[in-house]
């Protein structure tokens, strides 16, 4: 159609008014335009929404912000997410048609990690919001996501990086460490007082503690001083 070979391909060469005009068109003619799935497949290919000064997107690279869960993993990456008029549930409802993510892949939840990591790195954050959103992202990835953890790429990805939420040793702080730095709950009784614990609600599958990097039982090294 003249759409799909004409107009898509040089939508962001448009003005500013003339995208505005055309997107209107769009929302207006959706109920009929959702019927055609060579357009759909056209538009979940189309760089369409604008998130920066001359940086668009396509539907499949955002997520969802009436999604509580993501709205709080990445508060602080807004590029994330659909803007200006594109906010509108009137928008987010044809996005999530061609693509709008409502929940997180592999690679976003890494990303996510990353972001945690370089914001304790570089004290761009006060520790207990780190916490949050980390304790808040490796609950996602363990009661709604426990597959990730079953692909080695993605345990050897995310063990490298140091996200993980515990309190330090006797429970002295909050801070963040990597997998292999916290012991488990059952483990606790050798070792809280040398190493920090993690919570059991952030117990990652079972299958996938040597994966990443989790030591079960804990090294002797850390008992025997536990014990003296």
């Amino acid at each position: 159609s003249f759409l799909i070979k004409k107009v898509f391909p040089e939508y962001k060469n448009f003005d500013e008014n003339t995208k505005t005009v055309f997107l209107i068109y769009i929302m207006d003619n959706w109920l009929r335009f959702n019927e055609n799935q060579d357009l759909i497949e056209c538009m979940k290919n189309i760089e369409l929404i604008q998130v920066g000064e001359n940086c668009y997107k396509k539907a499949s690279d955002l997520f969802d912000p009436r999604i509580e869960t993501l709205n709080m993993l990445f508060d602080d990456q807004q590029s994330m997410f659909p803007q200006g008029n594109f906010r509108s549930d009137e928008w987010l409802d044809i996005l999530r048609e061609i693509g709008l993510k409502d929940r997180i892949s592999q690679d976003d939840a890494i990303q996510c990690a990353k972001q945690i990591q370089k914001n304790l790195n570089e004290s761009m954050s006060p520790i207990g919001l780190l916490f949050c959103k980390a304790r808040l992202l490796l609950k996602v990835l363990v009661d709604e996501y426990g597959d990730y953890f079953f692909s080695d790429s993605f345990n050897s990805s995310i063990s490298k990086i140091r996200f993980v939420p515990a309190l330090g040793p006797m429970n002295e702080h909050l801070s963040l460490y990597l997998f292999s730095e916290v012991a488990l709950p059952k483990d606790s009784h050798f070792i809280f007082t040398v190493q920090p614990i993690l919570a059991e609600c952030l117990v990652p599958p079972m299958n996938n503690w040597s994966k990443l990097k989790i030591k079960t039982p804990p090294e002797i090294k850390h008992t025997l001083s536990h014990i003296f």
